[in-house]
């Protein structure tokens, strides 16, 4: 399936409704794997972790690196975990020979524990032996018990939708994807969201809830008056 047909069975859902937000970090402030290969600021250490997640990693190496995160709580409860792998277009702040990756994330589970752990772990990707793991770090967060309903309406019988798509995709004509199924609203509670970030995230309740090969994002988006307009890619 194309990225512009997905974008157009995906955007057929009708939607309702900062870890360490981490300041800039300066070189001699700076947490890093054993191989110094990613840092962030030790600023990040024991701060409240924020919905949606943003933070800075410094890449330090000339390869190609991508960063995983994962964020688990006191319980040993995966919240969010993701990739730079993940995202389409990751901003990126360049000063040769190093880099800042700007990675936003939003955290689609709820929690009652006020405690957890970040986890970094860059890879690097190779010819002979494709992406592999290298050392990473972990360092302690609080969390937030705090939560917000997330609404979306999307179909009552989710594989309704799913017999839709693919008469859609395997017929001779690709019109707009506009099915004929009964909507109900759907209702998630997830980790405390920044108010300027409801959008965001209530769009990306309901792309996930679409699923697909990997994880999706939202990383854009804004209000103009009634209407709320998210980007696609």
């Amino acid at each position: 399936m194309s990225a512009k047909a997905a974008c157009r069975i995906v955007g057929w859902f009708a939607v309702s409704a900062l870890a360490g937000s981490g300041a800039a970090a300066s070189s001699t402030d700076l947490l890093c794997d054993p191989g110094k290969i990613i840092c962030i600021s030790k600023s990040v250490a024991h701060s409240l972790i924020s919905n949606p997640f943003r933070l800075e990693v410094h890449v330090n190496s000339a390869d190609d690196i991508e960063v995983k995160w994962e964020i688990r709580d006191s319980a040993g409860q995966v919240l969010e975990s993701s990739s730079t792998y993940d995202y389409m277009d990751s901003p990126v702040r360049t000063s040769a020979p190093s880099k800042v990756l700007h990675i936003q994330d939003f955290i689609l589970k709820a929690t009652k524990s006020e405690r957890g752990t970040l986890i970094l772990t860059p890879s690097r990707y190779t010819v002979r032996e494709g992406r592999v793991d290298l050392p990473g770090f972990e360092i302690p967060v609080r969390l937030t018990a705090k939560k917000t309903l997330v609404t979306t309406l999307g179909p009552e019988e989710p594989k309704a939708l799913h017999a839709a798509v693919i008469e859609w995709v395997e017929g001779e004509r690709h019109d707009d994807f506009d099915p004929k199924l009964k909507l109900v609203p759907h209702q998630a509670e997830v980790m405390r969201i920044d108010p300027d970030a409801v959008i965001g995230a209530t769009v990306e309740v309901a792309l996930r809830s679409f699923g697909g090969q990997g994880p999706w994002h939202v990383t854009h988006w804004h209000r103009d008056g009634n209407t709320a307009h998210v980007p696609t890619i």
